[in-house]
């Protein structure tokens, strides 16, 4: 290309390569060491070499100033983050041009980016910027937003958390949003310190998967809406074709297979450490419609006309369903729900035997307790501790 020197990246790894020689750059001492075991290069580090075959509409054959606008061919670009973030914002420009120069190509270090200081900031950002309601734990975004001192404070510790691989997400407060049909749709609301996680990886992933994306993809990307889609409709339309598909995957997030999804990331991130904290973002356990069937059942179980009946054979028939529905439901965050199923189990059998013996002293009556429910007659109890799953 006459007129300006090129450049383009290459990943680095310390194995598999040999040094280079001749005259060095700062950009080449850097890949030297990594070369030589000294230090550690991450995957969005950039290297300049010469010689290499190009791939058309790589981010090489672009112009400087196109570069700067989208840094992608046909209008692709790389996530929003704020202009002062500047070195958020080289960080993603990087992680897309490999991607997109190299079909290949994965990125191998993008857990230590995701601990990058400026990294969270901008994450903190995004996610004080869309509010939104608080998570379990009952935090919202108002004293982050109003408290600089807090919010350093806080990101140190969450920063801490990550560096040392101590980082587990909590539960999501589910709650359900009524459709215009009058059905109702689940929603998981993670708490504020999850988001900002979340977020902080969503920066790296979306300009790597934003090289692979078809051009008429139009849902979830940056710079992306629905009218666009309309326009290519629009535009197909007067070309000559005739026929438009308008299709709906019925309850799509509800039912998305996490460990095929799991594999297409891993075709783009080779970072063990990605993969391993990713796994604990997918929230599972019972529905409260589940949980609603199975009170049910030991309502039924437990009813007045069932008074005359002889404590055992009731316990016997209750503990059949709880452990049947404990075997289809003991899987991943079902720990805390488990332990609500328990307590009111403990007290529906207790207020049957209260009523069975004529106890007058209702509910604050000393009789029956927990340990006796369990070991005298024989309740079943909930496992309050699951172990994931890993594939």
């Amino acid at each position: 290309m006459s007129g300006r020197a090129t450049e383009e990246t290459r990943e680095t790894c310390p194995c598999g390569e040999q040094a280079p020689t001749g005259d060095t750059t700062p950009a080449t001492e850097k890949a030297a060491k990594a070369w030589a075991g000294v230090g550690v290069l991450h995957s969005s580090e950039e290297v300049p070499v010469t010689g290499m075959e190009r791939r058309r509409g790589s981010w090489a054959q672009e112009s400087e100033a196109k570069r700067e606008r989208g840094d992608g061919p046909k209008g692709i670009l790389t996530p929003t983050v704020p202009e002062t973030a500047t070195g958020v914002r080289k960080l993603q420009r990087t992680l897309y041009r490999q991607a997109k120069s190299k079909p290949k190509w994965k990125a191998w270090s993008l857990y230590g980016d995701v601990c990058r200081r400026e990294v969270l900031e901008a994450a903190l950002r995004q996610v004080i910027t869309k509010g939104g309601a608080p998570g379990v734990d009952g935090m919202g975004v108002e004293g982050l937003k109003a408290d600089a001192n807090l919010r350093e404070r806080w990101l140190t510790r969450l920063e801490a958390e990550l560096r040392a691989k101590t980082y587990r997400s909590q539960a999501v407060r589910r709650v359900y949003i009524l459709k215009d049909d009058g059905k109702q749709r689940p929603l998981g609301i993670p708490t504020v310190r999850d988001r900002v996680v979340q977020t902080a990886v969503v920066i790296l992933l979306l300009p790597i998967f934003e090289a692979d994306f078809h051009e008429n993809s139009f849902a979830y990307r940056p710079k992306r809406r629905a009218q666009q889609a309309m326009d290519a409709i629009k535009t197909a339309l007067l070309s000559g074709r005739r026929e438009v598909v308008d299709a709906d995957l019925s309850g799509y997030f509800d039912t998305i297979p996490h460990a095929a999804l799991m594999r297409l990331v891993k075709g783009r991130v080779s970072d063990g450490s990605m993969a391993r904290s990713g796994r604990y973002y997918p929230h599972v356990e019972p529905s409260p419609k589940s949980c609603s069937k199975l009170q049910e059942g030991i309502r039924e179980a437990t009813e007045r006309s069932t008074y005359w009946k002889e404590p055992r054979k009731v316990f016997a028939q209750v503990n059949r369903q709880v452990r049947g529905w404990i075997g289809y439901f003991h899987y991943a965050n079902s720990a805390q729900v488990f332990n609500k199923m328990q307590e009111r189990t403990q007290q529906r059998m207790r207020r049957w035997l209260w009523k069975k013996h004529a106890k007058t002293r209702g509910k604050y009556a000393q009789a029956y307790s927990n340990q006796e429910l369990h070991e005298h007659y024989g309740l079943i109890k909930f496992p309050l501790h699951t172990t994931w799953q890993r594939s």
